[in-house]
């Protein structure tokens, strides 16, 4: 059965892929996704704050630059792109430990509209989100 989607969503997923792998994924994303579809990756940002944690885990960390570069050469046009999320750069884990669970007044993990995401540089973010259409059938891709 040939199924195909309207959206389709990574979080956190794309690290676990070498750029082979990676460039395999988009293909497949593309494959997938009807004419018109979009598709949403939020990865953790190489550029930013703390990016060390994240590597550690992964053994890589894919750049917003080099997904895109993938993405286009697959065929998708970028819709746009952002940065999101707070780590301290010093003692990420630590501060992280103190504002969420101590200080905190009701429990909240995420960092997307607090005040700590806009105090640091945008490209020094916890995490990048690429937003991609899969272009109609007779849509020029620029």
């Amino acid at each position: 059965q040939n199924l195909k989607f309207d959206l389709a969503l990574d979080t956190m997923v794309i690290g676990h892929f070498n750029e082979e792998q990676l460039s395999y994924h988009t293909m497949e994303m593309y494959r997938v996704l009807k004419p018109g579809g979009c598709w949403l990756v939020l990865e953790a940002n190489d550029e930013g704050y703390a990016s060390r944690l994240p590597r550690r885990h992964y053994g890589r960390l894919h750049s917003l630059k080099n997904f895109l570069k993938i993405a286009d050469h697959a065929g998708f046009t970028t819709i746009d792109t952002s940065y999101e999320g707070f780590y301290s750069p010093a003692f990420p884990m630590t501060i992280n430990f103190i504002r969420k669970f101590i200080f905190s007044r009701k429990l909240d993990i995420s960092d997307f509209s607090s005040s700590f995401n806009f105090i640091i540089p945008e490209k020094r973010r916890m995490l990048w989100l690429a937003r991609l259409h899969k272009p109609l059938n007779n849509e020029p891709k620029y």
